[in-house]
């Protein structure tokens, strides 16, 4: 009887694993993250509002709301809300450490096209070497008279970032810091093999300036993955991804091996959670609104107009407290709201585990784990 029941909590806990791979595999860049969120919000029945826009809150209804195509923040207001009730939080970042495509990345060097990238957030940059990466990301393109978003996302490999051969570097067992702008720079192609394939250089036959900002081999790839012409191709922001698919590990399939767990698993579960919260009595009874804000550009401080320090999160909860009877809801409402800010931990390596105290190692199969500092508290 254990036996089954060992077997059916483990098959319940693969097949919650399993959706957070098809998540993650799906959130190739901070766009697609919040694109993903949108598209399950609207499938829970969460209404999408405009910052623009006048809103019209009302008490057992849920609602969200993005920036930048990169943050969002959704909430559920509780039956029994009135302004001036509290606010239950949790927040996470859909940004991942990565090499992203510079403004001007278009390079050259020994017969080779190269795409010059740069070092996004704290990475471990040497293990981008030897991966068949891609792009994904989006895209400002016109359309008729407007400019129009779009998303994009290669599946097949498209770029590498080749290791020196060790006939060259005998020593690189002993030691690998990577130059960052010399020695991570991807290559797309050669320039022969482009020449053959296009009858011309690299010049390209894009009809505007983005060739001369980025090889016209990469702009025309992303024109047909959109299915606009190159002239109409405006700008883009892409970051480059493994296309390895996140997957269960192990003997016993007990680990994820997955990029991007920090912190799209944050986003997954806060995501997860205030949806499945929202059915049966609990929001008709809840005096609060409940609220997951899901960040941009955490990787690197956080100071932009969509991440956690800018005014976004103040604008939207000041709006939900508004009350023409009393100006100073929003001030009472502070003390009486939490939030959960939550991030990843470093569980114990069994290799270096001299880098954690005796008294403070994260383990395998324990519990949650709060994380106390004097900058943060996760």
């Amino acid at each position: 009887m254990q036996g089954l029941v060992m077997k059916s909590s483990k098959e319940a806990v693969q097949a919650a694993a399993k959706e957070f791979i098809q998540f993650v595999n799906r959130g190739v860049s901070p766009y697609h993250v919040v694109e993903e969120c949108r598209r399950r919000l609207l499938d829970a029945g969460f209404i999408e509002l405009k910052e623009a826009d006048r809103w019209d809150i009302k008490p057992s209804m849920k609602y969200f709301v993005t920036r930048n195509f990169s943050s969002i923040i959704a909430f559920a207001v509780g039956g029994r809300y009135l302004p001036g009730n509290g606010f239950s939080m949790i927040g996470a970042h859909t940004d991942s450490p990565c090499l992203r495509v510079k403004p001007r990345s278009k390079r050259t060097k020994q017969g080779c096209l190269q795409v010059g990238v740069e070092c996004y957030g704290g990475g471990i940059w040497n293990t981008w070497f030897d991966r068949d990466l891609t792009v994904a990301g989006r895209v400002i393109f016109k359309s008729d008279t407007k400019l129009v978003h779009g998303l994009v996302h290669v599946p097949r490999p498209l770029l590498r970032i080749p290791h020196l051969a060790i006939h060259l570097q005998r020593d690189i067992n002993d030691s690998f810091g990577p130059n960052k702008e010399n020695h991570l720079v991807p290559i797309i192609a050669t320039v022969v093999q482009e020449e053959l394939e296009t009858g011309g250089g690299s010049s390209g036959d894009c009809a505007n300036n983005t060739a001369d900002k980025h090889h016209p081999t990469l702009v025309n790839l992303l024109c047909s993955e959109l299915g606009v012409m190159p002239e109409d191709l405006l700008d883009f922001e892409l970051c480059l991804a493994d296309t390895q698919p996140a997957a269960l590990g192990g003997v016993y399939e007990e680990f994820i091996y997955s990029p991007r767990l920090d912190n799209l698993h944050s986003c997954y579960c806060a995501l997860q959670a205030l949806m499945e919260s929202c059915t049966g009595d609990s929001l008709g009874n809840d005096p609060n609104i409940r609220m997951i804000t899901l960040y941009d550009n955490e990787e690197v401080g956080s100071e932009s107009a969509q991440g956690a320090n800018s005014n976004l999160t103040e604008l939207i909860l000041s709006r939900l407290a508004a009350s023409t009877s009393n100006l100073t809801t929003f001030q009472q409402a502070m003390p009486l709201s939490f939030m959960i800010s939550a991030d990843m931990a470093h569980a114990v390596h069994p290799n270096y585990q001299e880098k954690h105290e005796d008294n403070h190692r994260p383990l395998f199969h324990k519990t949650l784990f709060l994380k106390l500092g004097f900058i943060f508290c996760t």
